[in-house]
């Protein structure tokens, strides 16, 4: 069970696996602010290639038992390595200002796949199997596969309020009112008479007010 006459082969190495990469970013500014981060993950190493083989055999080969095959002859390339797993994330806070990011991920790439060499039998006498899936005879040549892209994660937050004040005169609004905290009136008739008002806090006080009359 689970064995062979004859194995002759060559195997690629396989590529390794990609790093794992991080990329983070906190921005805590007065003003306006922007930035951008950019993460990119591992790239996954390249398979090897397998070598030629070519083989003669002579002879009687039998097997007994399950997944027991007569001759094999294979060249496997090497699978290429996994892309590495990237994160990218950014925080930008404005307490008074505009605030923009942008933000780039890339998970790492997949390696490829080693090439596989030439695979070559000259085979003379009997090979006989007797248990289930197992194969008399087999020949052959695999390319290894690629490696699977990295597992990619991006995100961030934007916290920004703008503040604007412009003070002339300080005013409040009351049932539909506006008061203002000083009038300065300029000329005034009162009475028929040409009066200069003076600064004063209320309207009603600066029409009692008979100062230049």
């Amino acid at each position: 069970t689970d064995a062979y006459g004859a194995m002759l082969q060559s195997l690629g190495g396989g590529g390794g696996n990609g790093g794992f990469n991080v990329t983070a970013s906190a921005t805590l500014t007065s003003g306006d602010n922007g930035s951008l981060g950019v993460g990119i993950g591992g790239f996954g190493g390249s398979g090897g290639h397998s070598g030629d083989v070519h083989a003669t055999i002579d002879g009687t080969y039998l097997t007994y038992g399950t997944h027991a095959n007569g001759v094999i002859v294979q060249s496997l390339g090497g699978g290429g390595g996994n892309g590495g797993m990237n994160i990218t994330g950014q925080l930008n806070v404005s307490a008074k200002g505009k605030s923009a990011q942008a933000s780039i991920g890339i998970g790492g790439f997949g390696g490829d796949g080693g090439y596989g060499g030439e695979a070559w039998l000259d085979r003379t006498g009997d090979t006989e199997t007797t248990g289930a899936d197992s194969q008399a005879i087999l020949v052959q040549s695999v390319g290894g596969g690629g490696g699977n892209g990295g597992i990619n994660v991006t995100g961030g937050i934007v916290a920004a309020k703008e503040w604007r004040h412009q003070r002339h005169r300080r005013h409040r609004r009351r049932q539909g009112r506006r008061r203002l905290d000083q009038y300065r009136p300029g000329w005034l008739w009162r009475q028929g008479q040409l009066c200069v008002g003076r600064p004063c806090d209320h309207p009603r006080q600066c029409l009692r007010d008979r100062t230049g009359c």
